[in-house]
């Protein structure tokens, strides 16, 4: 029964992911239809989840209120409804507002279908599962990566729109189809739902911090690696083909940093490797030719510690903590993460350097691994002294 759960929230957060990767992967194309620059791009891209900022909290305030199923169909119905005014628009200003609502649908998505995820594996593979259900959205990313670009020089970019419509609609109807309950287990500690400790919101907002950061030096390669390759001569089919490699690479890596942390226990030396090995990677991808080494490395590094950090922030959490400490978490993580794609823009259209964009992201995945040694510090103290939480 959780495994066909864990199977159908990674379905719909996989097709979250698509529609919000599928801006950067037609990037040149947005470009070139509505006349607009990196910094244009960028905010287009990062404004998919600026509501997150703003509705993390309320979307796990809901789920508790009107039922998780109820919350999580809304927002599918809001991806849905994003998608269409997307496809049909013929400006930026109607794009961004599609976006908007679509990111509107994203936020109750995620806060619902991770508290879930926690509910079920709360203490059996718990990484494992995690694991799982971030790297659908990594999945999803490089569908966008290697179907949108032949998709929109077939039919066009408003054919390809339509297209993320469909999935959508399908991940509608799959949700729609299963029972997504809480484990029964767990109902009787979930009817007074309590604030987290001042330790454990110190741990989430810095948790989240990191999150935003790590992925959002991600969405910077995804946004900004294809049309670097277009400009050094690629096709855009085979830029983004090319660029989707980081991101097969990390969906394996991922499942197997969840397995280690189960099997080793030893999250702060998966983090400190591969966080470092992201780094070299990062700045190398500008300035090599070839550019498929650093892309396998970035991708093998970015995927094994990438569960570690929503695992750390909902295992720390009981069980009536979680509503409240996932939608402040998911609140911090997007705050970071809406503004690194428009911020990486701004830098690249200030700067003579093409590498700034890339600078800037391996400068964000330096602070996300200080804050996540941070994180572990205090999760550690906290059991060592036994902080009540």
């Amino acid at each position: 029964m959780r495994w066909r759960i864990l199977f159908v929230l990674a379905i719909a957060r996989a097709s979250m992911a698509l529609q919000f990767a599928s801006i950067g992967a037609l990037g040149p194309l947005y470009e070139d239809a509505f006349q607009i620059d990196t910094t244009d791009l960028g905010l287009l891209v990062g404004i998919y989840f600026l509501p997150s900022v703003f509705g993390a909290l309320p979307a796990a305030m809901w789920s508790n209120k009107f039922g998780e199923r109820r919350v999580l169909l809304c927002g599918l119905a809001l991806m849905v409804i994003g998608a269409i005014v997307v496809a049909a628009s013929d400006s930026w200003l109607a794009q961004a507002v599609g976006r908007i609502v679509s990111g509107k649908g994203a936020v109750l998505l995620n806060v619902v279908s991770g508290k879930l995820v926690a509910d079920w594996f709360s203490g059996r593979e718990h990484a494992t599962a995690t694991a799982i259900f971030v790297h659908s959205w990594f999945a999803g990313i490089a569908a966008a990566l290697l179907i949108m670009p032949p998709i929109a020089e077939s039919i066009g970019l408003a054919g390809a729109g339509w297209v993320v419509v469909a999935i959508a609609v399908f991940a509608l109807v799959s949700v729609a189809i299963c029972d997504l309950k809480s484990d029964h287990r767990l109902l009787s500690s979930l009817v007074a739902q309590v604030l987290p400790g001042r330790p454990m919101i110190l741990l989430i907002l810095l948790a989240g911090m990191a999150w935003g950061m790590y992925n959002g030096a991600l969405a910077i390669i995804l946004s900004f690696g294809p049309a670097d390759l277009v400009g050094r001569g690629r096709s855009l089919i085979e830029a983004s083909a090319v660029t989707s490699i980081l991101i097969w690479c990390a969906v394996g890596a991922g499942i197997m940093g969840g397995l280690i942390a189960d099997l080793f226990h030893r999250p702060l030396t998966v983090l400190f490797v591969s966080t470092t090995t992201m780094l070299v990677a990062m700045v190398s991808f500008p300035l090599m030719d070839r550019v498929v080494l650093p892309l396998l490395f970035l991708g093998f590094a970015a995927g094994l510690p990438s569960s570690l950090f929503l695992a750390l922030a909902a295992s720390a959490l009981q069980p009536q903590e979680r509503s409240f400490g996932l939608g402040l978490f998911f609140t911090a993580h997007f705050l970071v993460f809406s503004s690194a794609p428009a911020l990486a823009g701004k830098v690249v259209s200030l700067s003579t350097n093409s590498e700034a964009s890339f600078l800037f992201g391996a400068a964000l995945l330096f602070v996300a691994m200080l804050l996540a040694f941070l994180c572990l510090k205090i999760h550690r103290i906290t059991a060592a002294r036994n902080v009540p939480i």
